[in-house]
């Protein structure tokens, strides 16, 4: 990932600007946006895990703010190839160490930097706030839930500030690029009428395409047509409301382009009540969107609309929702294992033909399997049922981002090693 200066004056600098100065540290806040050196000169900073990532950070390092005193690691090459990273930022050497615990007991530093495998972030993280130093540690911050409650009991312990290298969520460009996509997705979800063109067309992008039931409508026109053909009716006979939940929203370099995977959650509701299988009946739908956006003329619209098959298919709340769901059977201890799928299954053979077959439901509380539009953000996992890019690409890859000027969006794995 390249960044623009404007870009790089965001992120882990706050940290290192907020914590000059110390050991008086108030907090975060607008300490982090002080120009030029901060009073009470450099910051003397200690390095635990100095390989791929812990160079990275080190080759960001402003000598203006701060001074590396040591650096620890286990790989005696890691450790020269960081003397590397400092010799050619013109920095003199620092003292090296095995055990990160013999520089914390020997170095009078004021605050570490880690980047050591995320199964030691809560142990390496919690002696070091210990032992009365502020930290600035990579992302992710910890393997489980435990080990984050560790971090931060020990920070508040020691009253010492604990920042996570999420720089992503600091700069103004990703943090307008999340906000875009949630906005124009809760627009389209919340408030617009797809039968009414003023509300529905315009959070569409001009040349943005939307999945229907025969298969992909292109551009707003297109979309036009197939929505809008008779005046909208004066009254409906139910309302379909779309929660989103759990977004999981992947931004390009540039904070032009995103991905979008928001989990649906849709209470229907009607006039009558109706029974199972109606569209209106007061019944519960679950899917997900898979989505793209992009930034036009100034303003986030939907650059792909695409909805899983529905996941579960509920009874009716007339017909007892709770009462009459059934559970699913229990697995049959002798059934042939289930064949592993290919390591990238994909849906790029799901052309718009395909689409117009009416997919195959279960019963609640029974679900189907999801897709996925990213690999495991921490382990690079490829999920079974996995899509990378747009489900219609494979027909139409003039529908791709990056045919159309845009950046296609990292994967989650790759967002997360982003410096």
């Amino acid at each position: 990932m390249n960044l623009t200066p404007e870009q790089m004056a965001a992120g882990r600098r706050n940290f290192l600007r907020t914590i000059a100065g110390v050991p008086a540290v108030a907090a975060l806040g607008a300490a982090a946006m002080v120009k030029g050196p901060v009073k009470g000169g450099r910051l003397r900073v200690g390095f635990i895990g100095v390989g791929g990532q812990g160079r990275a950070l080190l080759s960001r390092v402003d000598p203006n703010y701060v001074e590396v005193k040591a650096m620890a690691d286990i790989r005696p090459d890691s450790l020269a190839a960081a003397d590397a990273v400092l010799q050619k930022a013109g920095q003199p050497p620092a003292t090296h160490y095995v055990e990160y615990k013999d520089m914390l007991q020997h170095e009078d530093v004021e605050a570490i930097i880690t980047a050591p495998p995320l199964w030691m972030h809560a142990t390496i993280v919690s002696d070091c706030l210990d032992a009365g130093k502020h930290v600035l540690c990579e992302k992710m911050m910890a393997w489980d839930r435990d080990g984050y409650k560790k971090m931060m009991d020990a920070a508040a312990r020691n009253h010492r500030v604990l920042e996570i290298g999420y720089q992503r969520n600091y700069n103004p460009i990703y943090r307008s690029a999340f906000d875009g996509v949630m906005n124009v997705s809760a627009a389209y979800g919340h408030f617009l009428d797809d039968e009414h063109p003023a509300g529905f067309i315009g959070v569409l992008a001009t040349k943005g395409f939307k999945g229907g039931r025969t298969g992909y409508y292109v551009t707003r026109a297109s979309n036009l047509k197939a929505r809008v053909q008779s005046d909208p009716p004066t009254t409906r006979d139910g309302i379909s409301y779309h929660w989103l939940i759990q977004p999981v929203v992947l931004v390009s370099d540039d904070g032009r382009s995103a991905t979008g995977r928001l989990r649906l959650f849709q209470p229907r509701t009607g006039k009558t009540v109706g029974k199972a299988g109606d569209f209106f009946a007061a019944s519960v739908l679950a899917s997900t969107y898979h989505d793209g956006y992009v930034l036009e003329d100034g303003v986030w619209r939907i650059w792909e609309l695409t909805v899983d098959p529905q996941y579960i298919r509920p009874v009716a709340f007339k017909d007892g929702i709770w009462a009459k769901a059934k559970d699913p059977a229990p697995p049959d201890p002798n059934a042939a294992p289930r064949a592993s799928p290919p390591s990238r299954a994909s849906r790029l053979d799901i052309t718009a033909e395909h689409l117009g077959a009416k997919p195959d439901t279960v019963q609640w509380p029974s679900i189907k399997p999801m897709w996925f539009g990213y690999t495991n953000p921490v382990s690079g996992r490829v999920p079974e049922l996995y899509q990378r890019d747009c489900v219609p690409c494979g027909i139409r890859p003039d529908l791709r981002f990056d045919a159309n000027g845009y950046q296609q969006p990292p994967d989650a794995p790759a967002a997360n090693r982003a410096p």
